[in-house]
């Protein structure tokens, strides 16, 4: 099964346009994976000419800077399934993530740092589509070799007594080691 694209942002209320294929000879399943009432968006069929499906985002969550959704495709015959990830901003979250350049680190590592307002803080950093690799309370992300997947989502959620909550994102693309460009780009 290929799905196309397996990662997009959108804002609350867009429509993203998804395509999938497969050798089966049944129709494809789509889904949305453990969907939140009020939060999480929709799957329809796309009504551009070419199009497959679509995925329309909920309209805007109060209280939250991100809506996360899962979208799985399953082929019936085989019992295999694809994913793809979209994030569905509902404002700008404040923060900011950035690469830190640190050549003593390994290739599957990558250290981010968050600012908010210009300045450096710290952050709970969190993997919210389950991976692939992990990150620590620092914001040292280590990628699992191992791992299929083309990218990392990272969030961070800095909360700020007299300014209130600020979060911020960052998608890493996977390997690491095949991306040294971006992440030196991204840091700068």
């Amino acid at each position: 099964i290929s799905l196309q694209p397996q990662f997009q942002t959108c804002f609350h209320g867009d429509r993203v346009e998804l395509s999938a294929g497969h050798t089966g000879t049944k129709p494809l399943e789509w889904s949305i994976v453990d969907p939140v009432p009020g939060e999480s968006g929709t799957l329809v069929k796309s009504d551009l000419p070419e199009g497959d499906h679509a995925y329309v985002a909920a309209p805007r969550v109060a209280g939250k800077a991100y809506v996360i959704d899962q979208i799985e495709v399953t082929d019936s015959d085989t019992n295999e399934s694809e994913s793809a990830w979209v994030l569905v901003i509902q404002h700008e979250g404040g923060a900011t993530i950035k690469p830190v350049e640190n050549p003593g680190l390994p290739p599957g590592q990558v250290q981010l740092a968050v600012w908010v307002n210009g300045r450096p803080v710290t952050g709970q950093w969190s993997l919210p589509a389950g991976g692939p690799g992990t990150i620590d309370a620092s914001g040292l992300y280590t990628h699992n070799p191992q791992a299929q997947e083309p990218f990392a989502l990272i969030t961070v959620l800095v909360e700020s007594a007299e300014l209130g909550n600020f979060e911020g994102h960052i998608v890493l693309p996977l390997p690491l080691a095949d991306f040294t460009t971006v992440l030196h780009v991204l840091a700068e």
